[in-house]
Order: C-alpha cells, then sequence, then structure tokens
C-alpha cells in the first residue's frame, strides 16, 4: 500500500477533520444525559481525584457509597501510618488503578469540582481521538479507503456515547489509540519508543485491558524480524512503559508495605460472572441485581480484596469443572462485546456493528502481510486475549473500535475496487 497524504489534498483532509468533529460534537450533545451526573463506580473515581487535587493523595472513605469498604486494607494503611488514617476514615487507596483520578484532578485544579468542566474534558478528548484517528488513517490508507474510513466514523456515535459518561473508559480509549498512532506515524527512533511504552502504559493505568499488550508486542519487536526495532528505540519503550508502574508501585509498597503493580482487588468479579453465565443469565437487571445481593452476603463488599480472591477461586473450581461450557461462553462473548442489545433499535445496531466487524476482520486479513499493520493487528489481537474472558460490556472494546474501522475500510476499499473493475453488461443486440 502507498502513503494516502500523496493522493489526498491537505484541503481534503482538513475537510474530513471538520466533519468528523462536527458530527461527533452533535452526537456528543445528543446524548448527553441532563443534569450531568456521578454513576456507579464513577462515584469512586471522581472523588478520588478530588482528593487528589485537594493534596490529600489518591484516598477514599472506608464506609458507606463511593467508599473502599474493605477493612483489611485499611487496616494495612493504618497498621504503618497511622496518621493516614482521619477521622472520617479516609485513607490511601489501589482499589481501582489511579489514571482516570489523576486525570480529574487535573481538571478540578484548574476549574474547581465542577462536572461540567469534567464533561467538557471528555468533549476535548473526543475531538482529539478523532483527529488522532484521521492521522492513522491517512498514514495507512489509501484514498478510496481513507473515504470509508471518515465516512464510517462520521456516522459512529458510539465513542461520543461513552465520553458523555464520566468513567474511564473514554481516556483509556484515546491513550490506547494515541499510542499505536505514534507508533504507526512517527519517524522510528527513540522519539517514537518513548512515547509509545509511556501512552501503552498510561492506558493501562487507566484501564487494566491493554496489560498484555506491551510487553508481548515489544518481545515480539525483539524476535520477529518484520517488526525488528533498533535497540535504543526498544530499550526506550520499555523504560517508558515500566516507569509509571514502578512509580505506582512505589507508592504502594510505601502505604501498604507489599508488592501490589496493580490494584488491591482484582478481576475476581468479572471471572465470576462468566463462570455463573451457563446457569443464569445475569444480563437481566432483576438477576443481576439478586447476583450481587447474593455475593455481597457470601463473600463481602465484591471489590474488596477478600472477596475478589474468594471470587477467583469459585469461579476457578466452576472453570475446570465445566470447562467447555466456559469455552462456550468465551466465543459468546465477541458479538456481546461487540455489539450493544440494550437499545430498541438493536436490529439496526446489529446490522451497522456485525457488519462493520465482518469487514474489519476481512481487511486484517488482507493486511497480514504489510508490515505496517503489525503492531495494530497484534495489539487488537492481545486485547482480545484479555477480554474474553470477562462478562460481555460492550463498552470494554471501545479503544479497539476506530482501530477496526481502519481494517473495515481496507475490505470496503477492495468491494469498490472490484466493483469499478467489475465489465459493463453487454446489452442485447450489440
Amino acid at each position: 500500500m502507498t502513503h494516502v497524504g500523496a493522493q489526498v489534498s491537505p484541503r481534503f483532509r482538513w475537510i474530513a477533520v471538520g466533519i468528523l468533529l462536527l458530527t461527533q460534537t452533535l452526537f456528543f450533545c445528543l446524548l448527553l444525559h441532563r443534569p450531568i451526573a456521578i454513576e456507579g463506580d464513577a462515584d469512586r473515581y471522581e472523588q478520588g481525584g478530588w482528593n487528589i487535587a485537594q493534596a490529600r493523595g489518591y484516598s477514599l472513605p472506608l464506609q458507606g457509597y463511593g467508599g473502599t469498604n474493605d477493612p483489611e486494607v485499611y487496616g494495612w494503611v493504618c497498621g504503618r501510618h497511622p496518621e493516614a488514617c482521619s477521622d472520617d476514615t479516609t485513607h490511601p487507596v489501589a482499589i481501582y488503578l489511579p489514571g482516570y483520578s489523576a486525570f480529574v484532578a487535573g481538571v478540578y485544579r484548574v476549574f474547581g469540582r465542577s462536572l461540567l468542566a469534567l464533561c467538557l474534558s471528555h468533549l476535548v478528548l473526543l475531538w482529539g481521538m478523532f483527529v488522532t484517528f484521521e492521522q492513522l488513517a491517512a498514514h495507512l490508507l489509501r484514498r478510496t479507503a481513507y473515504v470509508c474510513a471518515v465516512a464510517a466514523a462520521a456516522t459512529y456515535p458510539f465513542l461520543a456515547q461513552q465520553a458523555t459518561r464520566l468513567m474511564s473508559d473514554h481516556l483509556h480509549a484515546v491513550l490506547w489509540l494515541g499510542a499505536f498512532a505514534v507508533f504507526a506515524c512517527m519517524r522510528a527512533g527513540v522519539a517514537r519508543g518513548f512515547f509509545f511504552g509511556f501512552l501503552i502504559a498510561s492506558a493501562t493505568l487507566v484501564r487494566p485491558y491493554g496489560l498484555l499488550v506491551f510487553p508481548m508486542l515489544w518481545l515480539l519487536a525483539l524476535l520477529w524480524r518484520p517488526v525488528r526495532l533498533a535497540r535504543t528505540e526498544w530499550v526506550a519503550g520499555v523504560i517508558a512503559f515500566i516507569l509509571p508502574f514502578a512509580i505506582w508501585t512505589a507508592r504502594n509498597a510505601y502505604w501498604y508495605g507489599r508488592f501490589l503493580p496493580m490494584t488491591t482487588g482484582g478481576a475476581g468479579a468479572l471471572l465470576y460472572q462468566s463462570s455463573l453465565e451457563w446457569d443464569v443469565d445475569l444480563s437481566n437487571p432483576e438477576n443481576g441485581q439478586r447476583w450481587y445481593e447474593e455475593t455481597a452476603r457470601k463473600y463481602g463488599e465484591i471489590v474488596s480484596r477478600r472477596a475478589s480472591q474468594l471470587q477467583t477461586d469459585e469461579a476457578l473450581r466452576r472453570i475446570r469443572a465445566h470447562p467447555w461450557k466456559f469455552a462456550e461462553r468465551v466465543l459468546i462473548h465477541v458479538p456481546r462485546l461487540w455489539i450493544s442489545m440494550a437499545s430498541r433499535y438493536w436490529p439496526a445496531s446489529v446490522l451497522y456493528l456485525g457488519g462493520l466487524l465482518a469487514l474489519g476482520l476481512s481487511g486484517a486479513w488482507m493486511v497480514r502481510r504489510d508490515a505496517r499493520f503489525y503492531p495494530l493487528l497484534f495489539g487488537i489481537g492481545l486485547y482480545w486475549v484479555f477480554l474474553l474472558p470477562l462478562p460481555g460490556e460492550a463498552r470494554r472494546t471501545l479503544p479497539l473500535r476506530l482501530p477496526m474501522l481502519i481494517l473495515a475500510a481496507v475490505a470496503a476499499e477492495a468491494i469498490v475496487e472490484r466493483r469499478r473493475a467489475a465489465p459493463e453488461p453487454i446489452e442485447p443486440g450489440n
């Protein structure tokens, strides 16, 4: 494939960027819930961010909604640092990774504790995401594929919908896409390795789903010629990736006296849900609420360290007892993670998202010999490996949406070119 920059004029690209930003802003405004509010687990992210902005560190209360409800971890802190345990039981936490709370803190330091400012910062991130997408499309695709990619992205409301929610998924998707745009668009060298490693680490410290991507891809770059890197770039990437985790791990060692490179919790609740799917439909709200109450009675607060360990043990026991049922559920997670059925317009969603997924898989096959696409292809594959054992929530695949549109555009271009090359039918009598 040739570089699209030689085929698409700067003016055409500016128009394409303008269309993307306009349509995505309209989607954002139309889908924004009013009044702006914090929902579910986002309460902990927001409260943690406010405490960081107030120079209280990444901390949360022990009890109540938005608290950790984890006396074991609270005991770790108070045993080593009694002065850090305030009268309202607020204490340093690592219940979630700190990336999104740090972002919230940055917004609050500038604008104060304003949900409107936080929401508008998500809109700015959305703009940045689609500008990055256009750069990636322009670098990897030919003219027809570029036009197809921009057209699909301009009619794709799902990322804007998630951006309206004050959750960590949106920031994670922006950082993840930025990392691969850096790798594809920057000139090979130390700077590229550093920024790629740092952005992947930052994305992982927001949401852990991309945890396998950097180490596996960098190992591949060490061993496999088509993606092999110069030693200096490889080392720069390793340092940039490890440094944020080293700081986070050192912070946790100080407060807890334990080696905790991720969180005090874990994926136990999610894995446990997957292991129950062949017995009960947890997508039914009534069943989901009943599961939550029964699990809390059995194990305690479901995101606490102790409960996560117990749920992991029970999930692994069930998986060992029913390996084929678990394998079946893993396969079902693919469409459930990709196609949201929560809307009354779900048939259109199935056709649109299912069609783009099919085109994306076809495009991945078509570029299998193009080394420029290898990092993106391996990144997508490794991300799926991490996601598939987890229950089906379409928001977890948000970072893969725009890369898959890039691949879908490759397949769409092949279809268009095939139609153009088809001979015209001969009219009767000629």
